[in-house]
């Protein structure tokens, strides 16, 4: 997930940051045993907290432990086991080899579709052993992929409408949930209306259906609202967070996953800002030219969002330092680079 969805290291104890860097291990090893050892390439820091977060709501039985491993041969690192960190493992893989995809058709990557190849066959294990969750990224990925190549054709033949709509639009704010838990969200969604005006993506009907697997069809016009493609990976996301789908937590978990994973699309968008619109690359911040301030309050507003989503929880285990995520860690790649940025003005 882009590499935002991390622990505010200065926040947390010693203890804390221990417990995260077991939980991390923990998953790398999880990983290489489920999947294979070159699968481990693919280990980010965001899927820790998916793992850490349902390890609190669920509390499943623990497996501690301390080895050493390729990465770090000289000295044994402790790690943490449970189901719900190899639940992330077979997730991380499942991102991985379709983000792996994706770079491929997109920028003709060698280096990309190599890694596709070495993660083929492992994926093939992890759909067997997931498959709602598999086909849930299938369809988000595809999806996205149609999306943003529509408004890459909207924009070349027509130019982008700066004043449509809004990437947390007031009526689009909530719509990236499942159709049983799509409420608004709180007065924070409602007042998200600051990069344009309060006509938001309105393709909620279109979005998911009652598994979470949409058609690109469905929603995909010649010109897509610019936060089209960040509801269609909220879908995506909120699916991967719903660990149990018949447990009484789903559609909390799913309602959390969606509203981080739209947050996430939307800040690498504002990340690579610069970068895309030296290149051209599609990024819908730069298709309707928005201003810096105006992203920092939609990230603001979105970023609540998944706050509200994250407090219905009863979490009890990790919470201080999920909560280090939740409200300081997400921020810090982007408050290093806005900083940079001042240096570099001053």
């Amino acid at each position: 997930m882009f590499g935002y969805v991390v622990p505010a290291w200065e926040g947390l104890s010693e203890a804390e940051r221990e417990r995260y860097h077991e939980a991390y291990c923990g998953l790398c090893r999880a990983i290489g045993e489920r999947c294979g050892q070159r699968c481990r390439c693919a280990l980010t820091y965001d899927l820790v907290f998916l793992a850490l977060l349902l390890g609190s709501l669920y509390e499943p039985q623990e497996r501690a432990g301390a080895g050493r491993c390729v990465p770090h041969p000289a000295k044994p690192h402790r790690f943490v086991r449970t189901a719900c960190v190899d639940y992330a493992a077979d997730a991380t893989v499942a991102l991985a080899y379709h983000k792996a995809l994706d770079d491929w058709r997109d920028d003709r990557s060698v280096r990309a579709r190599a890694f596709a190849c070495a993660l083929a066959g492992p994926y093939r294990g992890v759909r067997a052993r997931n498959p709602r969750m598999c086909e849930a990224v299938e369809a988000g990925m595809a999806d996205i992929a149609a999306i943003e190549a529509a408004a890459r054709a909207g924009a070349a033949d027509a130019g982008v409408d700066a004043g449509v709509v809004g990437v947390a639009g007031a009526a689009g704010a909530g719509d990236v949930e499942h159709a049983s838990a799509a409420e608004a969200g709180g007065a924070a969604h409602e007042s998200a209306m600051r990069i344009a005006g309060a006509e938001g993506w309105t393709g909620a009907e279109g979005v998911a259906d009652s598994t979470g697997s949409t058609s690109a069809a469905s929603h995909v016009s010649a010109k897509p609202a610019p936060d089209a493609a960040a509801n269609r990976f909220g879908v995506l996301m909120g699916e991967l967070f719903v660990y149990q789908p018949d447990d009484y937590w789903a559609d909390d978990l799913r309602r959390l996953g969606a509203r981080l994973g739209k947050f996430v699309y939307v800040m690498d968008a504002a990340m690579d800002y610069e970068d895309d619109k030296a290149s051209g690359s599609y990024n819908p911040l730069v298709d309707i030219e928005a201003d810096a301030q105006d992203v920092c309050e939609d990230l603001t507003v979105l970023m609540a969002g998944v706050a509200e989503a994250f407090e219905r929880l009863p979490l009890e285990r990790d919470l201080r330092l999920l909560r280090s995520v939740v409200y300081a860690g997400v921020w810090q790649k982007y408050r290093a680079k806005e900083d940079d940025k001042e240096k570099r003005r001053g």
